[in-house]
């Protein structure tokens, strides 16, 4: 949740390939990817970021905007449409 809050907050994230975050990242748009074990990879976006203030407001932006798709109002009507898929499958599966 920390990724997704600093998103939402319009902060640019750096952000490990290997997290269940990183599926929110579109490297370079909305954040950036790195390898936490290259320490190359995790300094080169956050030297960029202090060197270009635009940028970094560029990509806080477009992070925002990406997160707000997955505000609490809408994964629970997600979750809630998958119930709904299952269960019809379940009573079409059950019919004589």
């Amino acid at each position: 949740m920390v990724v997704t809050e600093a998103m939402a907050s319009g902060l640019p994230c750096v952000v490990g390939k290997r997290i269940g975050a990183a599926e929110l990242i579109e490297d370079g748009h909305d954040g950036f990817l790195c390898d936490p074990l290259d320490s190359g990879t995790v300094v080169a976006p956050l030297r960029r970021l202090a060197a270009t203030p635009d940028l970094a407001g560029r990509i806080g932006s477009a992070a925002r905007t990406k997160v707000g798709r997955y505000s609490w109002d809408a994964c629970a009507e997600a979750t809630a449409q998958v119930y709904e898929r299952v269960l019809r499958d379940k009573a079409g599966s059950q019919a004589p």
